[in-house]
């Protein structure tokens, strides 16, 4: 699905159903990690995902991280 980065990508909770529109091929993933790899694949940025910009916030990713800690360790300019 087109989004500001050429395609969307979300965390849902564990039991939701899912679906889209036949245009769009939706994947599913079990892992965070699993989910980084195919995002960075598309991306062609290996570490994409991880970057504090582009990682789903917490919640609703199941990870817990915190993007202030990630920013303040980064070096990257904190988004509005």
């Amino acid at each position: 699905m087109p989004g500001p980065v050429g395609f969307a990508y979300s965390c849902d909770d564990v039991g939701t159903e899912l679906e889209c529109s036949p245009t769009y091929t939706l994947n599913n993933f079990d892992t965070e990690g699993e989910l980084a790899t195919f995002v960075d694949s598309i991306k062609g940025i290996p570490g994409w995902y991880y970057e504090c910009n582009n990682r789903i916030q917490y919640p609703p990713n199941l990870v817990e991280w915190d993007y202030n800690a990630c920013v303040e360790n980064s070096l990257l300019i904190p988004e509005e």
